[in-house]
């Protein structure tokens, strides 16, 4: 895994994510059954994680749709361009296998 995310932008994610946690720790004290606090102290603990390993998935997601969609886009215009050997292998044995003698 690699790093994706700043020395800077770890730090404030570390130092937000400990925020959110703590705020759902003092609240879940207060309200033990209320789902949201869980969910906040989830929230603040995949923060706090993500600011450690300095890796986002999001980021990291970001920064592949690009790529992801050049190389679709490639596939896409080459398959309609031209015929490739594979495609003539294909449709003779369509072919072949429709054909009933």
């Amino acid at each position: 895994m690699t790093k994706n995310i700043g020395t800077i932008n770890a730090m404030i994610r570390i130092a937000c994510g400990f925020a959110i946690l703590a705020c759902a720790t003092a609240r879940l004290a207060r309200n033990p059954y209320r789902q949201m606090y869980h969910w906040y102290a989830l929230l603040g603990g995949l923060k706090v994680a993500e600011g450690i390993l300095r890796y986002c998935p999001l980021t990291a997601l970001s920064e592949k749709l690009p790529e992801m969609k050049k190389e679709k886009e490639k596939t896409t215009s080459h398959s309609m361009s031209q015929p490739t050997a594979d495609d003539a292998e294909i449709e003779a044995a369509i072919k072949q296998a429709v054909r009933v003698d």
